[in-house]
Parts: structure tokens; sequence; C-alpha cells
């Protein structure tokens, strides 16, 4: 684990969405990151044009595909999560879709991923060579807040 996990794990912890800045993760789950984070990135970067908003939403992608790991096996092993995902409503909307799937409080979440975001960029070695790492730990760090909310371990 790197250390800009521990910071995100320790300010889950500080805002009330982790129980303790342990990091946790599904296999099946981690391992959809380095496919979904680029993709995220593309559309996210197309709508919005915000590094920050890319980081926040692999962590969104990453809370639903933990959701449906846990809820809906089925669905979490079709072929493109994200479509799976973003179908309900349209990716512009994915994020509160997911929010009401998990049951978070949307507006708690999007101000708390948007600092996590900010804190991930922030302390990423040479973010500009290591983006994709920065997505992939934030998308890592969704899996985990999900989790805690599920009360996996």
């Amino acid at each position: 684990m790197n250390s800009c996990m521990n910071i995100l794990l320790d300010f889950g912890v500080k805002d009330g969405f982790l129980s303790q800045p342990k990091f946790t993760f599904i296999p099946e789950v981690m391992l959809l990151a380095p496919k979904l984070c680029p993709q995220v990135y593309k559309k996210v970067i197309r709508l919005v044009n915000s590094p920050t908003a890319c980081c926040g939403f692999c962590s969104y992608i990453a809370i639903g595909a933990t959701y449906l790991w846990q809820n809906d096996f089925a669905c979490f092993q079709k072929d493109d999560i994200l479509e799976t995902l973003e179908k309900p409503r349209g990716f512009d909307c994915v994020d509160e879709y997911i929010t009401d799937l998990a049951g978070f409080d949307h507006t708690k979440i999007e101000k708390h991923l948007q600092t996590a975001a900010v804190l991930a960029i922030g302390n990423t070695d040479n973010v500009a060579d290591n983006f994709e790492k920065c997505l992939e730990t934030m998308f890592c760090y969704g899996m985990t807040l999900e989790m805690n909310r599920l009360g996996l371990k």
C-alpha cells in the first residue's frame, strides 16, 4: 500500500466514512482498476475536464462495483461493469445512481470524495507521470469505503 492510500484512510476515519484506517479489498474488484480507470478518465475529462473529478468518479465506480459484487454477483460478472453502472441514468449521473444504489448520502460522499481526490493528487509523487496510479488509488479507496459500509473486513 502506498503512502497516499494511508493519507486517504486516515482522512476516511477523520471524516466518519471508515471505522479504522485499514485498507481492505476484494481481489475481483481490485483487478478491475487497471481496465476501468482509463475508461472513466476518458469519459470524465470530456464532460468536465477536471483531474479531481476523474479521481472522484473512479471511487464512485469502485463503490458501485463493490456493491454489485456483494449484492448482485451475476450483474458484477457482466463483461462491461462500467456500462452496467451507467446504463440506468447515463454516465453524467452515474455518481448519483451509485450513491442511491449503495445508500450513501450523496451530498456527504460527494464532498468527501472531492477532498479525498485533492489529497490523492497532492500526495502522489510526480503526479503528472503517475496520474494513472492516482486514479487506481482512488478506485481502491472507493472499494474500501463501500466494504466498510457493508461491514466487510
